[in-house]
């Protein structure tokens, strides 16, 4: 069943994509006429007169009708009755106004469908006309001062110049030649050369930042009409990292946004991402909602190439129209749409080294590693020494590598990578319909074998456009990927192996340490070498996100618009735990590494389809702008897993169902769903563009609660006041926009697993469930019970959030300033109660939690060009501060503690002060239980009451970092372009006591910082002596900040450095554009955290699980 379920999946696939090529000729076929395009360029839309001469009133009408354009001027600048001839009758509304700029002097500038009419503000004193004649003047900007490096270029040539420190030039063109002035931060203009040699221009600052569109719940806003805390990163940004995991790409880019790479495994989808703090203890999802083009799926299904912008909405002004699914903020996702026009090929490829940022420097002498190893044993249990003299000799005199190595496991088994990357992309198409394909694959081998991630993606959106007011679209992903590993994480396996033996003896079999000395149970046995051979775990997965919308417009100002979407998620899991031999060089003893030779095969599959509809009326009235949205959404989700497998094969490479003993065979499975029903709405107003409202509702209706709760309500407000718009700022030229703004709502969260408020009950026989089996009449009889106590009355969790910020723009948009303050409210949190452990029963959840995260967030960026060089500077800085505020009775694990008015998981620990250094010391000091030796830890007695006990643990700061940061620049000059970005983390700690921190916990070789470590001879105050790891108590087992370290880093996180081929160069091979690029992430890390990359989510335990990655690129990008 499960291979004709795999068949019909992939039929399906193909059917599905053999429909979408032809869908995309049938859509090129029938809509190919001419309609008023949206959102389109100038030299994008034809136009067409039946006089060539006309009035200009006459002109602007009749592209109103043709088009989507509007004219807007004013009737002092301009002559509506002013007679043009044009040439031709046919053309693109880019060659109409160049005509109409040069016989009237006019100019024009475009903003989305609006075409701004001005009189040119040019000198043009009468002269001979010549054909080439030397053209000069000057550029002013705003305040009537010269604008030194501004770019003078006659188009349709190479010929070219710049302004110099007093804004002249100086140029020789031809008769009707076009000059394009363009400066960063201000307008293009162009203007025709007809019979004057003189032409001064005054620049306008650019207004592109404000008319900006960007994209929110369920549409789009202009970027200066936000009221809420927004933040956007497009598409140059995001491919600075050539990387293929989508979410680790917005690792410091998007203030409020804290990305964490858990892994550098090759999948790279071990990542955790927290929007404005850890907002909920109840162990629902804390990671924002993501919604790919209107419909929430995954990052790890979408290629970083086929983005065209992320924007995160952070507060509840902007997230508060996704209801329950937006406590943790959410992340919208645009892909790249096609545009009209010819058909543009674009191929992205690169090649790159993966090796780890780090790896801990342990001690791979063997000799030492004895000697060592004897010390600890002594000092941890007053053990015998392990290691003989006679044998440590043997390793420290003998020449014979094969008998007596002196391994490194470390550099054995980790080894660089060399991973590919290709992308290929398709655009195009006619006035009413737009296509755009995405096809790429990637293949990712891992520094540890047998890691290896290979991922093959097509994307497909298309749009068309059959009537001016009908609209619609489709867009579809397919992903397909393989992922091999070893099902458990090996790289602590590596750590855990000492230097007295190898891989292989020299006949090929496994070997095993030294002398089959197993000191205890804590020593790693297995050898990581057979293992990753014998121990193996493939991962298949098929994914499909697909969607369909149409917009009506209904009226004027009056749209409808429906969306449906539905993504299915298929894998299939393979693992083989295999049983194999190590052999003992010195003795020939074999010894099994007793897995269980068990094949375990599972299939997982999802459904997720969502319906949403919703209207929007769009109204001006006056000085009044109102827009009023309103919409339901229905939504669903399904998923199961079936599982098989056998035990005891007889060899390791029959890994088939078919070909293990039936007797040992199981099975499992089980299935999930839940859905929900909602209903939004939105009401934007706007005064003069000057004052800014906001409201959003929703009401969401989850299958997840019972009866009489099942509803939650979610409300937003927020408030914007234009500042730069009121008349008693229009004197400071300087400034291009200042903006307040203020918002207060409540989100809810749903994700709070799977009913609940229901009773569980488990069924068992034979002894599966130690309290649902009965002896009845000497049998064992399956029975039924239940294993917690269950409450009905369970509400939503819900977050209230409280935003003040402003924006601020400067010097035409050059330097761009926003901030935010937030107090983000956690109340009715889901929890376990708090009661007698003597119940007998798991406590029931209720709604009994508190917490509070407060903070901010800055962003500032500058950007400016001198001459050909053009220049930016920017960065982020956010923090916030945690707190639990209701909780209940305190609960203290090993190192942590939940307390009211202290973070989340706070560190509680005892303070270390230093190092025992006598039995006089101790005598003098607070008791300590175990008793201490001369070189073991001291603590703090914090009460003063001569005993250390858990009245002395104390608050520890650094369960949270302080604050996260990026900053970055890019230089461009001519054909070159350089970026490089830094992210940090400040103030966080993390407990390591596990391998490669504490000296030979499960057999790992002690660090080379222990070689300083205290002994009667060396009685220093900054290590214990050394000792066995677990083995010894009074160390690695007591909650103290001796291995609380310092977690705080600051990374290189990306370095690009790029050239462009001249066009001469790659117009003679047919192409339009050719970049070669070297591309570095993660190239430098300074960290306090010797031997371990910092950026881990976890704070406690080992930092031995796989190493991040350090990657060098180089690569190429070709249109054509």
């Amino acid at each position: 069943m499960k291979l004709k379920l795999q068949k019909t999946i992939y039929m399906l696939s193909r059917y599905f994509l053999y429909g979408f090529i032809i869908q995309t000729l049938v859509f090129n076929f029938v809509f190919a006429n001419s309609v008023k395009g949206q959102y389109k360029s100038i030299e994008e839309v034809q136009v067409s007169f039946t006089e060539k001469e006309l009035k200009l009133a006459s002109f602007f009408k009749e592209v109103e009708k043709q088009s989507a354009f509007v004219f807007v001027y004013d009737l002092k600048d301009i002559d509506k009755n002013a007679k043009i001839l044009l040439g031709n009758k046919n053309g693109s509304v880019e060659d109409y106004l160049l005509t109409l700029s040069r016989q009237l002097g006019l100019k024009f500038r475009q903003v989305n469908n609006s075409i701004e009419v001005k009189r040119a503000m040019v000198r043009l004193p009468s002269q001979e006309e010549d054909y080439m004649k030397r053209i000069t003047g000057k550029v002013l900007d705003e305040l009537g001062d010269p604008v030194p490096g501004v770019a003078v270029k006659e188009i349709g040539s190479s010929n070219g110049t710049v302004t110099d420190i007093d804004g002249g030039f100086v140029l020789d063109v031809a008769e009707g030649a076009s000059l394009v002035f363009s400066f960063l931060g201000y307008e293009k203009q162009t203007i025709v050369v007809s019979s004057q040699t003189i032409i001064n221009v005054t620049l306008e600052p650019e207004l592109h930042g404000l008319n900006e569109v960007v994209v929110v719940g369920y549409g789009t806003q202009k970027k200066a009409n936000l009221t809420g805390a927004v933040a956007t990163v497009g598409d140059e940004q995001l491919n600075k990292r050539k990387i293929a995991n989508s979410s680790s790409m917005l690792q410091g880019l998007l203030p409020g946004l804290q990305v964490v790479q858990n892994s550098g495994a090759p999948s790279g989808e071990n990542v955790s991402m927290l929007v404005r703090g850890f907002g909920t203890f109840s162990g629902a999802g804390v990671n924002p909602l993501v919604v790919i083009d209107g419909i929430p799926g995954n990052l790890s299904g979408i290629n970083p190439n086929d983005i065209e912008s992320v924007t995160l909405l952070k507060d509840a002004a902007s997230a508060a129209i996704y209801g329950s699914r937006a406590a943790n903020g959410v992340i919208l996702v645009t892909t790249k749409q096609g545009k009209s026009g010819q058909m543009k090929f674009t191929y992205d490829f690169n090649i790159g080294q993966h090796s780890p940022t780090t790896l801990p420097d342990l001690i791979y002498d063997s000799a030492e590693y004895m000697e060592l190893y004897n010390e600890a044993a002594l000092n941890s249990a007053g053990a015998s020494p392990i290691y003989t003299s006679s044998e440590i000799s043997d390793y420290k005199n003998s020449t014979d590598e094969i008998a007596y190595p002196n391994f490194n496991w470390v550099d054995f088994m980790v080894n660089p990578a060399y991973v590919q990357n290709h992308y290929l992309g398709l655009s195009g198409g006619s006035e009413t319909t737009t296509f755009n394909i995405g096809l790429g694959y990637v293949n990712q081998p891992g520094t540890i074998k047998p890691y290896q991630y290979e991922k093959y993606n097509l994307r497909i959106n298309l749009t068309a456009q059959p009537k001016d007011h009908i609209k619609l679209g489709v867009n579809t992903s397919i992903n397909y990927d393989i992922t091999d590993d070893t099902g458990f994480d090996l790289f602590s396996s590596i750590l855990s192996s000492g230097p007295d033996y190898a891989p292989r003896l020299p006949d090929g079999r496994y070997s095993r340490n030294a002398y089959e000395k197993e000191v205890n149970a804590n020593r790693f046995q297995a050898n990581p070498y057979g293992m990753a051979n014998e121990v193996l775990s493939a991962k298949k997965g098929l994914q499909l996100q697909t969607s369909a919308f149409i917009d009506f417009k209904l009226t004027e100002g009056l749209t409808w618009k429906v969306k449906g979407g539905l993504n299915i998620n298929n894998y299939k899991t393979k693992s083989f735990d295999g049983e194999f031999s190590t052999y003992n060089y010195q003795s020939g003893n074999l010894s099994k590494i007793e897995n269980t030779n068990t094949l375990d095969i599972k299939t997982f599959n999802d459904l997720y389809p969502v319906l949403y509809s919703h209207l929007t009326y769009e109204k001006n009235v006056g000085n009044h702008d109102f827009r009023i949205l309103g919409g339901y959404q229905m939504e669903s989700y399904k998923y199961e897993n079936l599982g098989l497998g056998r035990k005891s094969y007889f060899i390791n490479t029959a890994q088939e169902i078919d070909a293990g003993p039936a007797a040992n065979q199981y099975t499992s499975g089980n299935s999930e769903e839940w859905s929900m029903m909602s209903f939004f709405s939105r009401l934007n107003y706007s005064y003069n563009d000057k004052y800014l409202l906001e409201a959003n509702f929703r009401a969401d209706g989850s299958s997840r609660f019972a009866e009489g709760n099942k509803w939650g309500y979610f409300p937003s407000v927020s408030l914007g006041w234009r500042l730069s718009e009121e008349g008693f700022l229009q004197d400071l030229t300087a400034l291009s926009d200042l903006k307040l703004r203020g918002s207060h709502g409540v989100l809810g969260n749903q994700d709070i697993g799977y009913y609940p408020y229901q009773n569980v009950l488990m069924i068992g026989a034979n002894g599966s469930f130690p309290f649902g089996v009965y002896p009845i009449d000497g049998e064992v009889m399956t029975a039924v019970s239940t294993g917690a106590l269950v409450n009905p009355n369970i509400q939503w969790e819900t977050t209230a959030v409280t935003n003040l910020g402003f924006d601020l723009s400067l010097f035409g948009d050059r330097l761009a300033l926003n901030f935010d303050w937030f107090n983000k409210e956690t109340s009715n949190i889901l929890r376990r109660a708090q009661i007698p452990a003597y119940i007998g029963l798991n406590p029931p959840i209720i709604n009994d939690g508190k917490m509070r995260n407060t903070g901010f967030e800055v962003a500032v960026n500058y950007r400016n060009q001198v001459g050909q060089l053009n220049y930016s500077v920017g960065g982020n800085v956010q923090s916030f501060k945690n707190e639990l505020i209701s909780f209940g009775e305190r609960e203290i694990s090993s190192v942590t503690i939940n307390e009211e008015g202290h973070p989340y998981n706070d560190w509680y620990m005892w303070e270390w002060i230093g190092i025992f250094q006598s039995e006089d010391e101790i005598a003098s000091s607070a008791t300590q239980s175990p008793m201490p030796r001369p070189g073991e830890l001291k603590y703090k007695d914090q009460n003063e009451d001569g005993v250390i006990d858990q009245n002395d643990r104390v608050h520890i700061s650094g369960s949270f970092p302080a604050f996260t940061y990026n900053f970055n620049f890019g230089l461009q000059y001519k054909a070159f372009d350089f970026s490089a970005r830094f992210y940090g983390s400040q103030g966080g700690k993390k407990f390591l006591n596990n391998q490669g921190a504490a000296p030979f916990y499960k057999g790992t070789p002690p660090s080379v910082e222990w070689r300083n470590r205290w002994t009667p001879d060396n009685p220093t105050n900054e290590m214990p002596l050394i000792y066995a790891g677990e083995d010894n108590s009074q160390i690695f087992n007591s909650p103290s900040t001796y291995y609380l370290k310092n977690a705080s880093f600051m990374r290189l996180q990306n370095l690009q450095i790029g050239y462009t081929l001249p066009q001469s160069i790659v117009a003679k091979i047919g192409l339009d554009h050719l970049r070669v690029y070297y591309a570095g992430d993660n190239l430098l890390t300074f960290s306090d955290l010797d031997g371990f990359d910092p950026e881990r989510i976890s704070n406690t335990g080992t930092m031995a699980n796989y190493p991040q990655n350090k990657i060098h690129s180089l690569g190429l990008t070709i249109n054509f």
